[in-house]
């Protein structure tokens, strides 16, 4: 339950996008990160599972820098003719734009219009490098507009979804001064999203998903799966009891996951992990299929390693660990 709590809390945080962390989310995480630790036993001795990961055996088939387009390239070096300090750091699998700054100045003149205007008439000006149009940009909504407090940068965060279903990391983020001017930005934006979407509706069922799952983390339930809330929504959100096999309650929802620029699946996303196992996974099964195309441990770098010291593990390590989760929520793009 712990570890449910902590990810339904951090969630909520990160999609409201709060400036500052509520107390009671570094409460839970907290008690979480304490309880996991204080329960981190010898029956892992390897070590959590490998991650999986079907983009990665993509990619070693193509040359890395093949993501990116030519025509960005060139788009590019057109920019630098103009702004010759400006800086892109490119996505390996899609060829988006995940950074992209001036060390010596502002990307935008400072501008009176809403923050969305500004990024959105700097993307659309610089169509060839980002390679969207305005139909990409007019199913985004917004999960972030923040100010800080002493600085008073502005952050925004536009997510990108279809029929309500969120594409996974695809986000258009952008930092602004107090005059409005553009600091950097980042898009993770899928460009003729409706055209590279594989599968609108799933074919397989949430609990199929929950049970291929569990297969890949080496987990037969031994009894019936049990549902307890849901599904919710456009994501059909849902939550599985964990019964005798799991170690808490099973999250289970629908999103869309880009593999490239081209293909995108709509994918269950599920947090589970084994009743025995100090590890908690998050793992995306095809709603199409039922594989398991991506599977990570979220939770080994969280709970201390077999038979350290309580001391240790909640001085140093925990402290890290709290210093992490501040930084994925405000961290300065």
């Amino acid at each position: 339950m712990v570890t449910y709590l902590f990810i339904n809390a951090f969630r909520q945080v990160i999609s409201a996008g709060n400036t500052r962390l509520p107390g009671y989310v570094l409460a839970i995480a907290l008690i979480c990160l304490v309880h996991l630790s204080l329960q981190a036993q010898t029956n892992d001795p390897e070590g959590p599972l490998p991650t999986i990961d079907v983009r990665d055996a993509r990619l070693k088939q193509l040359n890395r820098l093949q993501t990116v387009q030519p025509n960005q390239q060139k788009a590019l070096q057109d920019l630098k003719g103009i702004m010759p300090d400006v800086q892109i750091e490119w996505d390996q699998y899609t060829g988006n734009v995940k950074s992209m700054y001036s060390t010596k100045r502002f990307l935008t003149n400072p501008s009176v219009e809403s923050p969305t205007s500004v990024a959105r008439q700097f993307v659309l000006s610089n169509e060839r490098i980002f390679g969207l149009q305005e139909k990409d940009l007019s199913n985004l909504k917004q999960t972030r507009d923040a100010v800080m407090n002493r600085s008073g940068i502005r952050r925004l965060l536009l997510q990108q979804e279809y029929r309500g279903i969120p594409v996974y990391g695809s986000n258009l983020r952008v930092n602004l001064s107090k005059r409005g001017e553009l600091i950097n930005c980042s898009s993770d934006i899928i460009p003729n999203l409706e055209e590279t979407i594989q599968g609108r509706s799933p074919r397989i069922r949430s609990d199929r998903a929950v049970t291929e799952a569990a297969a890949s983390i080496g987990v037969k339930p031994t009894s019936p799966l049990q549902l307890k809330k849901g599904p919710d929504g456009a994501t059909q959100k849902s939550v599985y009891d964990k019964g005798l096999d799991l170690a808490d309650d099973v999250m289970v929802q629908l999103y869309y996951w880009p593999l490239n620029r081209t293909e995108v699946r709509l994918v269950w996303e599920v947090y589970m992990g084994a009743r025995n196992s100090d590890y908690i996974y998050q793992l995306f099964v095809d709603a199409e299929n039922g594989q398991v195309i991506y599977r990570t441990s979220i939770s080994h770098s969280i709970i201390a390693p077999p038979n350290w010291r309580v001391l240790r593990v909640i001085a140093p390590h925990l402290c890290r660990r709290v210093q992490l989760l501040l930084m994925a929520h405000s961290l300065l793009l």
